[in-house]
């Protein structure tokens, strides 16, 4: 329907969107939220580490960059990073941290903060708050072993825990990494 819809109102976005189920409305939200917010994170790192203690990680949305090893003088701020989710809510402190960062990102896309609200569709939104940019991980520990669902090939798994609300998408990728 949103094909149909979009043949007969070809420029109009806002009313393809609304025509999608709420549910799908409100993941294409948060996942575009946070591609941001993994832009934002790859360019505080880009920014303070040195690009042969960075290596790329290709994501479906573009590359970001992990850290190989932290410098001591970066350290202490990598620790207590915090990062917010970018919304028109973020009041944007320019002496925080983040800003530049925040700022940069924001200018890339060419949508100002404020201009982050979805008008004339009523239940999703950008949500609110901040994430870690560092994540302990405890009791990290593997194995490796035959796949018995892949008759030939060998099996990694992995075992490990994260704070309660932290993604192990972003870990499996940096322990994988080449």
């Amino acid at each position: 329907s949103i094909v149909d819809y979009l043949v007969h109102h070809p420029t109009d976005f806002r009313g393809a969107c609304a025509r999608l189920r709420p549910e799908l409305q409100g993941l294409y939200l948060s996942a575009w939220q946070s591609h941001l917010w993994n832009r934002m994170l790859a360019r505080w790192l880009t920014d303070r580490v040195p690009a042969d203690q960075l290596f790329p990680v290709r994501l479906k949305t573009g590359p970001v960059v992990m850290p190989r090893a932290m410098p001591e003088a970066v350290r202490a701020d990598w620790d207590a990073l915090a990062l917010p989710l970018p919304s028109a809510r973020l009041h944007l402190d320019p002496t925080a941290p983040w800003a530049g960062v925040v700022t940069a990102v924001m200018a890339e896309e060419g949508i100002p903060l404020d201009e982050m609200r979805i008008r004339g569709v009523q239940k999703p939104f950008f949500s609110k708050g901040e994430r870690a940019g560092k994540i302990p991980v405890a009791n990290l520990s593997w194995s490796v072993g035959d796949d018995e669902l892949n008759r030939g090939r060998r099996k990694l798994e992995l075992r490990f825990e994260l704070p309660r609300g932290s993604y192990a998408t972003m870990l499996v990728k940096r322990l994988t990494a080449d």
